[in-house]
């Protein structure tokens, strides 16, 4: 398994592909996808705000088909050592279903176990202070 930073779509097809059209707000922006066997497994969309003490993980999203093998998890690590590297002290996130195969409940219990807690300034995202 290998993660890495994309800045064009070329060599992208089918589900990672598409999740990664998505355009997100004003702030850095980057994109992050996880290969194994040189087949595109997981995605990573996290965004810098200006002004901000946090980094905005936008999407995390890995195919049910490669579920269940560490690319969330290798994806949330990318996003917390990025975050620490720009400086950041904390990553905030909001547990959105994007293919409807989990909901939001058990997204929120994915991050749960992974040190994320219910926002206080946003009862609607997750965080996890650095």
């Amino acid at each position: 398994m290998k993660i890495t930073e994309i800045l064009t779509l070329d060599g992208l097809v089918g589900a990672i592909r598409q999740q990664s059209e998505t355009k997100f707000g004003a702030g850095l922006t980057r994109q992050y996808v996880v290969w194994f066997d040189g087949t595109a497994v997981g995605l990573l969309i996290v965004e810098a705000p200006m002004n901000k003490d946090y980094l905005a993980v936008c999407k995390v999203f890995v195919p049910p088909e490669n579920r269940k093998q560490g690319v969330g998890g290798a994806l949330m690590v990318q996003a917390e050592q990025l975050a620490a590297a720009l400086g950041r002290k904390r990553i905030r996130l909001r547990p959105e279903p994007f293919d409807g195969s989990k909901t939001e409940a058990q997204l929120t219990d994915w991050y749960s176990g992974r040190g994320y807690v219910r926002c206080a300034e946003n009862a609607e995202e997750l965080e996890k202070v650095l």
